[in-house]
């Protein structure tokens, strides 16, 4: 039948799926509110839903196990990505306005696929990591937040950022903390700034079989 009625999670309470795809469907509307947790949990491969363009607030994902998204993604907080859990967007893109920490031990990874990581928050946000230092890779990111993307500067850190596919800033800036960027596809300006990237130790384009571009409407 058509869905219907609104799955309510309240602020502070915690919603563990512990099957293949067995996130609650059939209703109308989610309502995932300040506070909750969504929390993938299982040895075994996972389906992230999509909620049909409803927002999870924090989002985490636990088990030996692949969680893959079955749509875009919204998250109004933060992502968290536990030790030996494999995300794997394929062509979809996650929204992200809070902070986003991988846990990289033992086998952790994000699997960017061709979809985009839209940083859009609307206060200062992180890329984290969580006990041990290592690189991070993304394909296609965006910026989009006036107060800034940085990647965190205390305890175990992101040692460089790799981005395989192209760099899009909309407002906002990206601070690496004296890290290493790579870039594999175009810069894209399109925001009102001319001060995109600081603290890079370097910026580096890498592609060799194609020609590299930075351009944007500004």
């Amino acid at each position: 039948g058509t869905p219907s009625g609104t799955l309510t999670l309240s602020g502070d309470a915690e919603l563990r799926v512990e099957g293949t795809n067995s996130f609650p469907s059939g209703f109308g509307t989610y309502d995932l509110q300040s506070g909750s947790i969504v929390r993938y949990n299982s040895n075994n491969d996972q389906t992230v839903a999509s909620l049909d363009g409803e927002r999870y607030w924090d989002l985490l994902l636990n088990g030996n196990s692949t969680k893959t998204l079955s749509g875009n993604i919204i998250i109004d907080d933060d992502l968290g990505i536990d030790q030996r859990t494999v995300l794997s967007a394929l062509s979809f893109n996650i929204n992200i306005r809070g902070d986003w920490n991988r846990d990289s031990r033992n086998g952790s990874a994000f699997l960017p696929g061709t979809g985009t990581v839209i940083f859009d928050g609307a206060s200062a946000q992180e890329i984290d990591r969580t006990n041990t230092s290592s690189a991070e890779t993304f394909g296609n990111v965006t910026i989009n937040n006036s107060a800034g993307v940085s990647l965190d500067n205390g305890g175990a850190q992101i040692t460089q950022l790799d981005i395989t596919g192209n760099l899009t800033f909309t407002n906002g800036m990206l601070e690496l903390q004296n890290k290493p960027l790579t870039v594999s596809g175009n810069l894209i300006n399109n925001s009102a700034s001319t001060t995109l990237i600081t603290n890079a130790s370097p910026v580096t384009f890498n592609n060799t079989s194609a020609n590299q571009e930075i351009n944007g409407t500004n």
